[in-house]
């Protein structure tokens, strides 16, 4: 349900996205020029997905030079370049090798809980997901405790985690006592409704 653009510079993966009904552009993503005309001064998040960890600095480099304020998720293949893709401005990365070990690990140990992670988190059969809304200033939830919040009742979600400041870690067992702030991250589990209600009062 996002607006997204795909940059993909050789023919045959454009066209495969072009028949596939995607906004493609064709071009190197690594061009300054290519990711402005894509928007990026105006996105709110980037992947950048490239086989070669060059490429992905230089893509990060770039965009995060042309909005500071991007949300930039990044592949790395070689460890070593994790450092260097987190100071280039890379929120998040990605490393398929390491995240492909820990989830086959996580299917042979617990496939259950692995297969229901997966349902609420990117969209199923089942009727519950997993969504995250930021309090925002003039919420109807900022300086309330979660238990004066009522957001059980108004919404029919749940508040199954709270993250106070960005790079702190969770509170996954939040309590009624716990107070709700502008900047608040939270994290909830209910249908696409009561999510969406919960979202409306937490943004404001």
């Amino acid at each position: 349900g996002k607006q997204f653009t795909i940059l993909e510079r050789e023919n045959e993966g454009a066209a495969k996205a072009a028949r596939a009904g995607y906004p493609i552009l064709q071009g190197d993503s690594t061009s300054a020029e290519v990711l402005e005309e894509a928007g990026v001064r105006r996105a709110a998040g980037l992947v950048s997905a490239l086989h070669n960890d060059a490429d992905n600095l230089l893509v990060t480099l770039t965009a995060h030079s042309l909005n500071p304020d991007l949300f930039i998720v990044t592949r790395s293949v070689y460890p070593e370049s994790v450092e260097k893709l987190r100071f280039a401005g890379a929120n998040r990365i990605i490393s398929p090798y390491e995240l492909s070990g820990r989830r086959m690990a996580t299917l042979l140990l617990s496939p259950a809980i692995s297969d229901f992670l997966d349902i609420v988190a990117q969209g199923g059969p089942l009727e519950f997901r997993l969504a995250e809304f930021e309090v925002g200033q003039a919420s109807g939830l900022a300086g309330k405790l979660i238990g004066d919040s009522a957001v059980k009742s108004r919404t029919g979600a749940m508040i199954l985690a709270v993250r106070k400041h960005p790079g702190h870690h969770f509170d996954t067992n939040p309590d009624k006592n716990t107070l709700l702030e502008p900047g608040d991250l939270l994290i909830a589990m209910g249908t696409g409704e009561q999510l969406a209600e919960l979202e409306r009062i937490a943004s404001g």
